[in-house]
């Protein structure tokens, strides 16, 4: 191989490795022009969402139940509005309406109760943060106290 073809070979070598070059950065701009336009896309649903009230963290209907279930804790002597019962024509119907009754008003309880013992759960979650951030802050006194040679 003479001199001449060793110089073509080597400009062959650099052509290849400068277009796989090009290749590589190609791939990669566009690898992170996607990843960016999804994270921006992503979030502009979850922006449009909670700008229109549609938290998917709240679910559907526990917002609705909440207010009614704070008022009726507030005033436990009043009455829960309801609305009339229609007009029954058998006594059949008459069960099967007193019996949806009954089981709407013991899951209007339940839903009471849940909401009640998630307000304690969450009431003693905090308190037992609060006492462990106040156990911290008395043994940083102590380091503290230690490390100054105060005693």
């Amino acid at each position: 191989m003479g001199p001449l073809d060793r110089d073509t070979a080597k400009r062959r070598g650099r052509h290849r490795l400068d277009a796989m070059r090009r290749r590589t950065t190609l791939l990669r701009e566009r690898v992170v022009v996607t990843a960016i336009v999804s994270f921006v896309l992503l979030w502009a649903v979850v922006f449009v969402q909670m700008a229109t009230g549609n938290d998917p963290a709240l679910g559907p209907g526990k917002a609705a139940r909440r207010p009614a279930a704070k008022a009726a804790a507030r005033n436990p002597e009043r009455p829960t509005p309801q609305a009339a019962p229609p007009e029954v024509e058998s006594e059949s119907e008459a069960v099967e309406t007193e019996t949806a009754e009954t089981e709407a008003a013991e899951s209007e309880a339940a839903e009471s109760e849940q909401f009640e013992v998630e307000r304690l759960e969450a009431e003693e979650a905090e308190a037992m943060e609060l006492a462990e951030i106040e156990a911290e802050e008395a043994e940083a006194e102590e380091l503290e106290a230690v490390t100054s040679g105060q005693s």
